[in-house]
C-alpha cells in the first residue's frame, strides 16, 4: 500500500528545494491569473466526476493573509489628520521665524536676505502637507477609512489577538474529504458580514441549492443568517457569549435559563418558568419572542440578588427565528 504523500513536501521534492521569491508568485499569478482560476474550476469538477466531494455540508472559515506591505504603508483618516495638525503647526512655527527674519531686516535697514534652509524646509512642508490632503481626499471619494500605500488593496486587520496588514481570505471545505471548493480573497476586517455570501457562492460552485453549513461564532448575525436561510442554506453558528458584564457582577448569565421547546417556556435557574409575552415582532428577517414573567415573582427568590439587576427589573429572554423574505 502506498503511504499518504504530504503535498508540501512532494512539491518542494519537485521543485529540488527551490523557493520562488514573493515577486516571482506574484508574478506568475498575475500573468496566469485566468488560467489558474480555469485550473480551480476544472479540479472542483475533477473532485466530483472521482466522487470526492459530498456537496452536502460544508465549513466555512476566514485566514488572516500577509500583504506585501508593512503597518507603516498603512494611512488611516485619523493618522492623516494628526499629520496634518503637525505639518500645520510646523509650518506656523517656520512662518514665524521668516516674519522674525522681516522684522529684523526692517529694524537693520537693510536686506539680510531669506536663509536658503529655512525656505527649503518650508517648500518641504508644503509638499508634504499637499500629499497627505490628496491621500485624505482619496479616502474620502471612495469612503474608505484606511488604504496602504504600497499595496492599495491591502488592510490592518484585527481579529481576537491576531494583528496583520493584508487580506482575509475566505475558504468554503468540502466535508466529506475536507476539499477547499471556493475561496475568495476579502479585506474586511472580520468574518460577521461574509456569511451568506460564501454561503450563496459555495452554492454556486457545487452547484446545488440547499446545503448545510458550519462556521464559528465570529460569523453570528441575525441578518447573514437569514439571508442564508432564504438562500436555502441551514447554518450552524454557536451564538457568541455576550454575557461577560453579565457573570463579571457575580450575576447569573442567560445561559442559565434554559428553553422547553415542548411548552414554549424558558425556565430560569430557580425553576419559574417564563412564558411569552406580547405578539413577535420582526427585525431583520429574524422573529423575535419576549419571554419573561412579573417582577412580583422574583421577589422571594432566594437567587434574586445574583440574578436581577440592581434596577430590579426582571430578567427577560429572547428566542430568536428566521422567516421567509
Amino acid at each position: 500500500m502506498i503511504g499518504r504523500i504530504e503535498l508540501p513536501g512532494f512539491l518542494e521534492w519537485l521543485q529540488e528545494g527551490l523557493v520562488p521569491s514573493y515577486r516571482t508568485s506574484a508574478e506568475f499569478r498575475r500573468v496566469n491569473g485566468s488560467a489558474l482560476r480555469a485550473a480551480n474550476r476544472d479540479f472542483i469538477v475533477l473532485c466530483q466526476e472521482l466522487d470526492l466531494l459530498g456537496r452536502e455540508t460544508i465549513g466555512i472559515d476566514g485566514s488572516f493573509f500577509q500583504a506585501s506591505a508593512s503597518d507603516a504603508s498603512i494611512k488611516t483618516k485619523k493618522r492623516l489628520e494628526t499629520e496634518l495638525k503637525k505639518i500645520e503647526r510646523d509650518l506656523d512655527a517656520y512662518a514665524q521665524c521668516l516674519d522674525a527674519n522681516d522684522a529684523q531686516e526692517n529694524q537693520a535697514g537693510d536686506r539680510l536676505g531669506e536663509d536658503p534652509a529655512l525656505v527649503s524646509k518650508l517648500d518641504e512642508l508644503k509638499a508634504h502637507q499637499a500629499r497627505q490632503q490628496a491621500q485624505r481626499k482619496q479616502l474620502e471619494e471612495r469612503g474608505e477609512t484606511q488604504r496602504s500605500r504600497t499595496d492599495p488593496d491591502a488592510r490592518a486587520l484585527n481579529k481576537g489577538k491576531q494583528h496583520v496588514t493584508g487580506y482575509n481570505v475566505q475558504s468554503g471545505v468540502d466535508g466529506k474529504h475536507q476539499l477547499i471548493v471556493h475561496h475568495e480573497v476579502t479585506n474586511a476586517g472580520n468574518d460577521q458580514n461574509q456569511l451568506s455570501r460564501q454561503c450563496q457562492q459555495t452554492m454556486a460552485v457545487l452547484g446545488v441549492e440547499s446545503l448545510t453549513v458550519v462556521a464559528d461564532a465570529g460569523y453570528y448575525s441575525e441578518v447573514e443568517l437569514a439571508a442564508c436561510d432564504a438562500a436555502g442554506a441551514t447554518v450552524y453558528v454557536p451564538i457568541p457569549d455576550k454575557h461577560k458584564a453579565v457573570t463579571g457582577q457575580g450575576r447569573l448569565s442567560g445561559k442559565r435559563f434554559q428553553y422547553n421547546q415542548t411548552n414554549d417556556v424558558y425556565i430560569c435557574p430557580a425553576g419559574e418558568l417564563l412564558p411569552p409575552r406580547g405578539q413577535p415582532h420582526h427585525k431583520n428577517g429574524i422573529r423575535r419572542t419576549r419571554y419573561s414573567h412579573p417582577a412580583s415573582q422574583c421577589r422571594d427568590c432566594l437567587l434574586k440578588a445574583v440574578c436581577r439587576p440592581d434596577s430590579g427589573t426582571p430578567r427577560v429572554a429572547f428566542t430568536a427565528v428566521s422567516t421567509p423574505t
